[in-house]
């Protein structure tokens, strides 16, 4: 009887904190630069705006820069990498 209530306390747990943390992006289908945002605000960065590109920043170092447009490329592999290892 122990266990599960120990199992469902757990899974309670996991659903109430689990949206608190960022969800790991994926390549190629979150190739989109509001996606990528969210991701990185989320996952405690922010997010300096451009014209030309944004920075994603943790504290005052630069996480990477973000191009207004997200095409499906390395580019995009690389940015996704940077937000899901810095960005959490």
């Amino acid at each position: 009887m122990s266990k599960l209530i120990l199992k469902s306390v757990t899974f309670s747990v996991l659903i109430l904190f689990g949206g608190l943390a960022h969800a790991d992006l994926k390549y190629p289908g979150d190739c989109k630069a509001s996606k990528i945002i969210k991701a990185a605000k989320k996952g405690g960065c922010t997010v300096e705006m451009g014209a030309k590109h944004h920075k994603i920043k943790k504290g005052s170092s630069v996480v990477t820069l973000l191009p207004n447009t997200v095409k499906p490329n390395g580019t995009c592999r690389g940015i996704i990498n940077s937000v899901n290892s810095q960005c959490k």
